[in-house]
């Protein structure tokens, strides 16, 4: 039974089913040919219980002790799930989707994102500059292996936030577009004055009617609907074309250059290192810069949204053309695969052309 609950397809006859299983198929089963199992990796971390509770609701099928059997469809072992990541840029696609977020917070996050930007674009140009600079042949005197090993742990770190990235174009442009009762009961709400829930601290007496009033410029909820945004995280899986497009034209491109330009720069910056001291420093150095969207996240942003940004449901979608289904096995099944050979690739190439660069020989 333990070898069956495994991520991988089972084609079961009914007297392997006997044998394996270890009580007779469902009555219907002798009718069909084969049938196809799918088990997941989540559902071996359920109790055998609430798997026998799930497949009770799903198909219905028990064995003569009343234990049920789970069975899934073909179609959920392709389904792709998709995040937004926890950093600075992943809180701005939600504050520009939710209407959670007011318009003093939409303010603040756009700005923490551009600020990032801003730091993380002026250090990569001061790498650059260093690296034009210090060029030399003292290079060569450093350990080959040393640099070669830094320059691939450099690699890892920015692929890691280049598939970040992706992960997150791929989850706006998978995104569903709203439904025509949505954006018309959205347009009725902003077309005529509505009642505001408040939180008690953002709003203030207006005088002795005892009438409270709430700026316009921040949004008021009430408890209920923070609790819910706390737990549930933000409704971000629903926007429209122009949402979409803004949202990669100033999000997720701006973020997905900054990094490719780190990965280029930094690479020459890690193998342009004098001693192999130099090198190890100038790894950490430049992972430092990599992390800056995720510190002012930790550092700037308050903690219920940092808790609702990690609550946040992800996105589910099946792909359907032969495109989709290689992209998103490329990112699931042959990412052990493809990604370490992409890696080591670009990282042998940078080394080399920072070792030509500086006049090595052999290179």
């Amino acid at each position: 039974m333990a070898a069956l609950l495994t991520p991988r397809r089972w084609q079961l006859s009914p007297r392997r089913w006997h044998r394996e299983m270890g009580f007779r198929p469902p009555a219907d089963f002798a009718s069909q040919a084969q049938r196809e199992f799918v088990f997941t990796a989540e559902d071996q971390k359920q109790p055998s219980t609430a798997r026998s509770r799930r497949s009770a609701e799903d198909c219905g099928s028990s064995d003569e002790d009343g234990s049920n059997v789970f069975f899934l469809d073909s179609t959920d072992s392709t389904k792709r799930s998709l995040r937004l990541p926890g950093n600075v840029y992943g809180l701005a696609v939600a504050a520009c989707v939710d209407p959670a977020f007011s318009k003093m917070q939409r303010l603040i996050v756009m700005a923490l994102m551009v600020t990032n930007a801003l730091f993380q674009g002026a250090l990569i140009y001061t790498m650059e500059r260093i690296t034009e600079s210090h060029t030399e042949r003292s290079v060569c005197d450093c350990s080959r292996l040393v640099q070669w090993l830094s320059v691939v742990l450099y690699n890892v770190v920015v692929w890691e936030e280049i598939a970040v990235s992706l992960e997150m174009m791929e989850f706006v442009l998978r995104s569903s577009l709203p439904e025509p009762s949505d954006v018309a009961a959205s347009t009725e709400a902003s077309s005529s004055q509505q009642w505001i829930h408040y939180l008690g601290s953002e709003i203030s007496p207006s005088g002795d009617d005892g009438w409270l009033k709430c700026s316009n410029f921040y949004h008021c909820l009430n408890e209920d609907s923070f609790l819910d945004v706390l737990e549930d995280g933000y409704r971000v899986n629903t926007m429209s074309r122009w949402t979409k497009r803004g949202l990669l034209a100033f999000i997720v491109l701006p973020k997905l250059a900054l990094e490719l330009a780190m990965l280029y720069v930094g690479s020459h910056y890690v193998g342009a290192a004098k001693s192999d001291e130099s090198t190890i420093n100038s790894v950490v150095a430049v992972n430092f810069i990599i992390g800056i969207d995720e510190l002012f996240l930790a550092a700037l942003v308050s903690g219920r949204m940092r808790e609702a940004l990690e609550n946040t449901q992800p996105m589910f979608y099946i792909p359907q053309g032969l495109l989709q289904k290689l992209w998103a096995r490329s990112r699931t099944n042959w990412r052990m695969l493809i990604d370490p050979s992409v890696i080591c690739t670009l990282a042998t190439l940078s080394w080399r052309h920072s070792l030509h660069l500086a006049g090595c020989p052999d290179f």
